[in-house]
């Protein structure tokens, strides 16, 4: 029987399955939605937006805002691409409570995409019909929990099923044909080439021996493994990667790849070649080589999140999944091809071409749409919107074929039409009683390991065998019933950092410095939601590229809309706690959750009120933390003692800082020469209240030289720099000149790590008394840089800072504002919630 192929349309990457990520259930209001901020209790609707900090910060910064579709019309919504992104964004905004938006679909092939390549495949013999999912649908507890749960709501019923993962070399010659491989599970350890047979969760102990190994390898090579995976396994769970750039030209922007990680941890070699590659290349349909470069997070994350967890199969396979996701739209355009996504003033233009007009016979036509969700592959989502040709435009991908084969020619057929409706069945009816699945994972190995791959070999229960990334497409062509392609968006430390800054993912946000070097290279810094476009995708999170970045990113855009539906709670609740939460119980909580309401589920965790410090300066309170107190003192000479002690105590710090300074003291009043027999070392004094600095003679010229400063320099606005008779500088500053001149040169004198210490010495003291927020005033480069740099180290700060971007006036200019708006847009309520900025603080000097 001739094959035939189906390739799926605007490439979407739905391949196989994604990770259990932890998603929060924020609603975030974007351009266009300020009408549905969440409400504050004890505020009215209007009064709620007023004190919105992203409102605020954005009025401050003038950022460009939309208005909001006029009251009472529904947003017109397009969605472009109807895999599993597309139809559970478009299920998410159908389903929302006040019906704000008229949902249009937009597909270039005949039908669905999500279930477009899945066969039905009958049995001439005994006449059953198996329904089989292109690609495989199958995913497992933990990594795919968002998954599961949209499973669960939509009460789709799931078998779970065991595997047998047979590790072979690929035969040399074509005598060995792939589909003589073993198949059934008794057989296991007979394929050609085999070298292991691995159980899932260990269902079946001791594995099947390799009928070509011997008792003692086999022991040996079980012995080995168990060490191997054992010390991964350690790894994976306590050994965390590296996800940012740690310095210059160490690591890239998204972290080390896996390979990286894996020299890094002296994971044994051969455990990666002949065990750990082959497998996750498998899940990832990519070559060893592309897996490689993968980040290393998204492997450790895998491994952590599906360690020891069971494997499921959609009952009938995802069509039913897909029926679901789509009843109730009624604006579905099958064979419509879109042509390209354009603005035109407040509103959004969709080119598009109908199926026979594809040739070039009439012109695209127009429709104007309020949003537009591209739900397609990084690559065809570049072509369509062109503010995303720079950040997508070289975004890794890959084509990757996967065929239904028969084992015996003559023996299955293809169900098309309608009969393949009526006479869909499914294999895993048995559940647990149902035998084990036989996966071969054939690999074909180089000699320098550069060009390794594997070809998956899956035995369906009916018999056939699924090949996904065959190491030779044209072997066996007389035995292929159906082919499908598919696109993947491969992943990249590189390509990581771009999805993450461009969907605001929370670790992701780059030094200024970065981002503005990006600019320069052409990339304007788009972000998911801008201009009220969207993307949603397999690849669309900060996870490997399978079924669960989907659920995610559909989800997010839905909370980006404002919609909360009982379908979202149910996704983002964990199903695995018996404990039902209060708000679920409480029937007064329960009404009086208002539309657009944030809910988050804690899992069981208490929330403990934390005091919020509503004016510092975050850098100078950690500087003076370690700063030489003189509280005790009570005269000059006291101060001397204190001072002088101090210097003996730490003989290699390069300047001396004290505070606790009170005029009282030193009622004859001070100058530089008072200091400058402790210490050849310059010496900062500050006074209690923070309005005085007096320092020595060495302190005093540094200050002069730093600031570039000369003693006719006039004394800054609102402050004196005290000065002796002959008009010369004395070492005393006072109100703005401590302000203008001592806290900068304090700041600027000090290196980034003194300054990172700096601020975690303040996060650990304010922690201690029970602060968790706090708002700095007057946030400059300074402060800004260690701060992101502490967050990016460490993912979460222990205190949640807002600032305040200080611009000075005159000197100062406009490129300051727009990067204080760029900062703002980057980091806000809704992007960075531990870390954001709030406004522009303007002083005029």
């Amino acid at each position: 029987m001739s094959g035939s192929h189906v390739d799926s349309k605007y490439g979407e990457t739905d391949l196989q399955q994604s990770s259990g990520y932890a998603y929060e259930a924020l609603r975030r209001p974007r351009k266009g939605h300020n009408n549905i901020l969440s409400p504050i209790p004890g505020y009215s609707s209007q009064q709620s937006r007023q004190l919105s900090p992203h409102s605020i910060a954005r009025n401050a910064m003038r950022l460009p805002s939309e208005a909001a579709p006029t009251e009472g019309r529904q947003s017109q919504v397009a969605i472009v691409g109807t895999g599993l992104a597309g139809l559970a964004t478009a299920h998410l905004l159908q389903n929302d409570k006040q019906k704000r938006f008229r949902i249009t679909l937009f597909e270039q092939a005949g039908k669905l995409s999500f279930d477009a390549a899945s066969v039905a495949v009958k049995n001439e013999q005994t006449g059953t019909t198996e329904r089989i999912d292109l690609p495989m649908r199958a995913c497992a507890g933990g990594y795919y929990a968002n998954l599961l749960r949209m499973y669960d709501y939509l009460e789709i019923p799931l078998h779970p099923v065991r595997f047998l993962f047979v590790f072979a070399r690929a035969a040399a010659a074509a005598s060995q044909p792939r589909f003589l491989d073993a198949s059934r599970p008794d057989d296991a350890g007979s394929a050609p080439g085999s070298y292991f047979v691995h159980a899932s969760n260990l269902h079946q102990t001791p594995p099947p021996r390799p009928v070509s190994q011997g008792y003692m390898a086999h022991l040996a090579e079980v012995i080995y493994l168990v060490v191997c995976h054992f010390w991964f396994s350690v790894v994976c769970f306590f050994v965390p990667p590296i996800t940012t750039a740690s310095g210059p030209g160490s690591h890239s922007e998204g972290g080390e790849t896996l390979q990286a990680y894996l020299e890094r941890t002296w994971v044994p070699r051969r455990y990666i070649s002949h065990y750990l590659l082959p497998l996750m290349s498998s899940v990832s349909t990519c070559s060893h080589e592309e897996l490689l470069n993968f980040p290393a997070s998204d492997a450790v994350n895998y491994k952590r999140l599906s360690h020891g967890q069971q494997h499921y199969a959609v009952c009938g396979g995802v069509h039913q999944v897909q029926d679901r996701l789509a009843q109730g739209i009624d604006d579905i355009r099958l064979n419509t091809r879109v042509t390209s996504v354009g603005r035109d003033g407040s509103r959004l233009l969709v080119r598009w071409q109908s199926s026979e007009d594809w040739h070039g016979h009439c012109d695209p036509c127009t429709t104007s749409f309020d949003h537009v969700v591209l739900a397609v592959s990084a690559d065809v989502a570049a072509r369509l919107y062109s503010p995303l040709t720079t950040a997508l435009g070289k975004m890794p991908i890959a084509r990757v074929e996967s065929s239904v084969v028969s084992t015996n020619l003559g023996t299955y057929s293809i169900v098309r039409g309608s009969d393949a409706d009526l006479t869909m069945g499914c294999a895993h009816h048995d559940g647990d009683r149902a035998p084990s699945q036989v996966i071969t994972l054939r690999t074909q190995f180089s000699d320098c390991g550069q060009g390794s791959r594997t070809e998956a070999l899956h035995t369906m229960p009916g018999g056939v065998l699924v090949s996904t990334c065959p190491l030779d497409p044209e072997a066996d062509s007389e035995r292929v019933l159906e082919t499908a392609r598919f696109t993947r968006t491969l992943r990249t430390p590189e390509s990581r950092g771009v999805v993450r800054r461009i969907m605001r993912t929370h670790e992701a946000e780059h030094s200024e410095r970065r981002h503005d070097m990006k600019i320069r290279q052409g990339d304007d810094g788009w972000v998911n939601g801008e201009d009220n476009v969207w993307l949603a995708g397999a690849w669309c999170w900060d996870g490997m590229v399978l079924l669960e970045g989907c659920v995610v990113s559909a989800m997010r855009v839905a909370q980006e809309f404002g919609t909360i539906p009982p379908l979202l709670r149910a996704w983002s609740s964990d199903t695995t706690q018996s404990n039902t939460s209060v708000s679920e119980k409480d029937a007064a909580v329960v009404a009086a959750i208002q539309s657009g309401a944030v809910i988050q589920d804690l899992n069981g965790q208490t929330v403990l009120p934390g005091l919020i410090d509503g004016h510092l300066h975050l850098l100078l309170v950690g500087q003076s933390l370690t700063k030489l107190s003189l509280d005790a003192c009570r005269n000059l000479q006291d101060i001397e003692t204190e001072i002088r002690k101090d210097a003996q105590s730490h003989p290699h710090v390069s300047r001396i800082f004290c505070r606790g300074w009170m005029h009282s003291m030193t009622p004859e009043g001070v100058d530089a020469t008072l200091l400058d027999g402790i210490d050849p070392r310059p010496i900062f004094v500050d006074t209690k209240d923070l309005h005085s600095t007096w320092c020595n003679s060495r302190g005093l010229e540094e200050i002069y030289e730093e600031m570039d400063l000369a003693d006719d320099t006039p004394d800054p606005a609102g402050g004196t720099i005290q000065r002796d008779s002959n008009g010369r500088p004395n070492g005393v500053f006072n109100e703005g000149a401590v302000f203008q001149i001592i806290w900068s040169f304090a700041v600027r004198v000090a290196s980034m790590k003194e300054r990172k210490e700096a601020i975690q010495s303040a996060f650990k003291t304010f922690n201690a008394v029970g602060y968790t927020g706090m708002f700095d005033m007057a946030m400059d480069d300074t402060t800004w840089e260690p701060l992101e740099q502490l967050r990016n180290d460490t993912n979460s700060l222990q205190v949640h800072p807002s600032s305040r971007i200080l611009l000075m006036k005159p000197t100062d200019s406009l490129n300051k504002v727009d990067r204080a708006a760029k900062l703002a847009r980057l980091h806000n309520a809704e992007t960075t919630p531990d870390c954001r900025v709030v406004s522009i603080k303007v002083h005029h000097g």
